[in-house]
């Protein structure tokens, strides 16, 4: 089980009650980028995404206990924030980065590049059955993407409930997903 918390990770092996504590390292490359989680998510391989407030996203790879870590730059094809707040997979394998302050991004894992998707602020995402993921959006509304692509339905009012203050937990239940609640 991995947990993340403002202060670092926790990841405790079921099997042996073994804790294992994961901070940031300054002096260390490969190390957490930041103590501040905001998000975890397992890929369809097993690896982990993290998602923090201050350091971007930080790769852990099941086979060797490093992270790469993915900031912003001046470059179209990076990461547009160090202020992540949600991620989620396609069955393209491309992972969808949700920014705190600069939109929502997709990663394509084969060429290591980024497409800044939309500029919206975002507070949360979800995947949903198939290959649609939701947006949460902190300024208010749900927005949906599928495979790669805006939807355009930008949900203001749901069920005759009014979104226009931030989402903040969205759940989604698939009949490969059971229920899941972030947020």
């Amino acid at each position: 089980i991995w947990i993340g918390l403002h202060d670092g990770i926790v990841v405790i092996n079921l099997l042996d009650g073994k804790e294992t504590i994961l901070k940031e390292q300054p002096d260390n490359p490969n190390g957490l980028s930041n103590n501040s989680v905001s998000a975890l998510y397992s890929d369809r391989q097993g690896n982990i995404w993290i998602g923090t407030i201050f350091g971007g996203v930080d790769y852990f790879q099941r086979n060797g206990f490093k992270f790469d870590v993915y900031v912003n730059g001046m470059s179209p094809n990076s990461l547009s924030s160090k202020r992540v707040r949600g991620l989620a997979e396609d069955s393209q394998g491309r992972i969808y980065i949700g920014t705190e302050d600069a939109g929502f991004n997709a990663f394509d894992s084969p060429t290591g590049r980024f497409t800044r998707l939309s500029g919206n602020d975002v507070s949360l995402i979800i995947k949903s059955y198939g290959d649609s993921v939701f947006l949460g959006k902190s300024r208010g509304g749900l927005d949906m993407y599928s495979n790669g692509r805006f939807v355009g339905n930008n949900f203001r009012r749901l069920h005759g409930k009014d979104l226009a203050a931030a989402v903040v937990a969205l759940g989604s239940i698939g009949r490969d997903e059971g229920l899941r609640i972030d947020g």
